[in-house]
């Protein structure tokens, strides 16, 4: 959350929001419009089950699914940790930075994010590491966002931080418009093993990767 800076009234989406903890956790930091957009219905209900008991009750509709075309909803936080191996059922994308392929979700849901921030808006996005290095459409796709100084920074994690997979993952930080360049930041060397199987980030280690500057 800090990379994102949630400010008291700020309008808060998160477009593939799972059962609503991160989009509760940045709810808390703001006053503003809350909307979760669930894959499912139970996830919806869950979302809005985690908002009610935080106090801060939202919009939660079941209806998530990345629109890279363009959204009408404007925020100025966005953030989600969509599924990391979706495929589009039935086409690719065209979204303003060029052609998204079935398999290019990542870059589904980072396009998606883009479009939906308002003036000034941020937003932060988990995806799987691929999206950092795969080549073809998701090189041209990587380029063009760089070239229009939309990419803010990109955050490499240590694996096992997710109970769900054991892979390292990727937080993009998006904003509206800025110079074309991204920072680069490594903390696949941080955190510690909580246990056998899973690693966790200290509050140092949180504060030193939300407070790197180029």
């Amino acid at each position: 959350l800090g990379v994102t800076s949630p400010k008291p009234g700020d309008r808060i989406c998160d477009p593939c929001c799972g059962t609503g903890v991160l989009l509760a956790g940045a709810a808390g930091a703001a006053e503003g419009m809350v909307r979760g957009h669930a894959l499912f219905p139970r996830s919806a209900r869950m979302t809005a089950l985690t908002l009610e008991l935080r106090g801060r009750p939202g919009e939660v509709t079941d209806d998530a699914e990345p629109s890279p075309e363009g959204s009408r909803h404007k925020y100025d936080v966005v953030l989600s940790n969509p599924p990391f191996n979706m495929r589009f059922r039935d086409r690719p994308r065209r979204g303003r930075f060029g052609l998204i392929p079935p398999t290019g979700t990542s870059f589904a849901w980072l396009c998606d994010a883009y479009e939906r921030l308002a003036p000034g808006g941020r937003a932060a996005v988990v995806t799987a590491n691929g999206s950092v290095f795969r080549t073809g459409p998701e090189r041209d796709l990587r380029a063009a966002m760089i070239k229009a100084g939309v990419i803010d920074r990109i955050i490499a994690f240590p694996p096992r931080l997710f109970p769900y997979t054991g892979v390292g993952v990727t937080l993009w930080v998006l904003r509206e418009w800025g110079p074309q360049s991204v920072l680069m930041v490594d903390g696949t060397d941080l955190g510690y093993m909580a246990d056998r199987s899973h690693r966790r980030l200290s509050p140092d280690d949180v504060r030193l990767l939300s407070s790197v500057e180029p």
